[in-house]
């Protein structure tokens, strides 16, 4: 995949720690201990500045979580330290159409709890903190904040006023823009460290004054470690790979290109098999297909050049972080036109693709639609829920009830219903694997070297 992608709580916490000394983690039974309670918390990392009165959590937190789970983390954190502390990280809740993480600020202002989040996007506070909404309203809202932001607002989280938290808007991450909230992230909490540790106040502005480029400076730490590099190929040759790998071999999967070559993937050249080596030879195959490559490939070629050409630009613009609400309109406008851009020439080189190759085309269609009813089937299977299979991913492993922690075994049956309307589209789609099956293994037979 080419372009910045999505950030996990793995590289969450591995670019904090790069930046960051003394890192501790937290086990279950010792955090259960520590606040009297069975909270249900994952293992979670984090680091103590203590010249500075700070903790920092390195592993992000589910914003629909963050109310109950706070109180704990603060008397956590007050064993350790001996008095109330500051505290930074991350919390992933609703954007305005995907899952989206914000920074979250705690610390005590004249013995009151004070918590402000400092979102990169113009999300919605109420939409974000909660465990559900509407997807629609949340897309239409969003676009309406990105065009008039609104800078500062005030949530009360589950009718509590002691936990009031007052979200701010960077507005340096774009509305068009759905991967980089994780870059920000890092790169806001890095930044509101080193306000504190100047003896400023961590604000809106003071943010802002000190952002430069995050996308860039985050993904540079990722590039230095070879199992995280995969996450940043933005420059101009990954995308110009792309586009030829696409347009020359566009029905394999990228497991399948690994192993051809030109010879094979544009001349005809056959793999294996000594007869159909001898049969290219006689029947002038050398000649004719890539003869038949040149017409076929070559428009598609074009197009998909202007497709990556527009992708590239697009991933120019997400590590652009503009601080000004002019540039930020003129940065979200000219996203919006490179995926236009973009999805107006890759769209005809797709249909071009099928129109040129029918065989090849219908070959993945049947193939791919085989190995997904087939998982499907699986995955429709009842299976009991256990705290061990949930994600490591995750920083919380249930969902909190509004009048206590819901046990895990809550979970098994929350799943059974949803497994149980599965079994009648199982029977159901028996005849159709079987008919799918068949014409995938007709297809697979037709020669589509020319």
């Amino acid at each position: 995949m080419t372009g910045y992608a999505l950030l996990s709580n793995v590289e969450t916490e591995y670019l904090l720690s790069q930046r960051l000394t003394a890192v501790e983690r937290v086990s279950v039974e010792q955090f259960n201990a520590a606040v009297h309670q069975d909270v249900l918390f994952n293992p979670f990392q984090y680091h103590y500045d203590q010249e500075h009165n700070l903790f920092i959590i390195l592993t992000p937190i589910f914003a629909a979580d963050f109310a109950y789970l706070l109180p704990h983390l603060e008397h956590f954190f007050q064993q350790i330290s001996g008095h109330p502390s500051r505290i930074l990280m991350g919390i992933v809740g609703h954007g305005a159409t995907e899952q989206h993480i914000a920074t979250a600020y705690i610390r005590s202002e004249n013995g009151q709890k004070a918590i402000d989040v400092f979102d990169p996007k113009s999300s919605n506070p109420e939409r974000f903190f909660a465990n559900s909404g509407s997807w629609l309203g949340a897309a239409f809202s969003g676009l309406f904040r990105s065009l008039v932001p609104f800078s500062n607002n005030d949530v009360v989280l589950d009718g509590d006023a002691s936990t009031t938290v007052h979200y701010h808007s960077l507005g340096t991450q774009s509305y068009f823009d759905g991967v980089s909230c994780g870059y920000h992230n890092v790169a806001n909490i890095l930044t509101c460290r080193k306000i504190i540790a100047a003896g400023e106040e961590v604000s809106r502005d003071t943010i802002l004054s000190r952002t430069a480029n995050p996308v860039h400076e985050i993904a540079g730490i990722l590039n230095k470690e070879k199992q995280y590099q995969e996450k940043v190929r933005v420059s101009f040759k990954e995308f110009m790979s792309k586009a030829w790998a696409e347009s020359m071999m566009p029905f394999t999967s990228p497991e399948e290109r690994k192993t051809l070559t030109i010879a094979n993937y544009f001349f005809g050249w056959p793999k294996e098999s000594t007869a159909l080596k001898i049969l290219y030879f006689i029947s002038l195959a050398f000649i004719a297909i890539p003869l038949i490559n040149v017409v076929r490939r070559t428009p598609v070629l074009l197009l998909n050049i202007i497709a990556e050409s527009a992708n590239f630009f697009k991933n120019l613009l997400i590590n652009w972080a503009p601080t000004h609400a002019v540039t930020q309109y003129i940065r979200s406008g000219l996203l919006l036109f490179s995926l236009g851009i973009q999805g107006l020439f890759k769209a005809p080189s797709l249909v071009f693709q099928a129109l040129s190759s029918p065989i090849d085309a219908l070959k993945r269609v049947f193939t791919d639609g085989s190995k997904s009813s087939k998982t499907t089937n699986n995955d429709q299977k009842p299976k009991e829920s256990d705290k061990d299979d949930l994600p490591k991913g995750s920083n919380v492993q249930s969902i909190f009830a509004q009048n206590g922690l819901l046990e895990t075994r809550s979970l098994q049956s929350s799943a059974a219903p949803i497994a149980g309307l599965s079994v009648e589209h199982h029977k159901e789609t028996d005849s159709e694997q079987d008919w799918i099956d068949d014409f995938s293994d007709s297809v697979k037979s037709v020669p589509t070297n020319i």
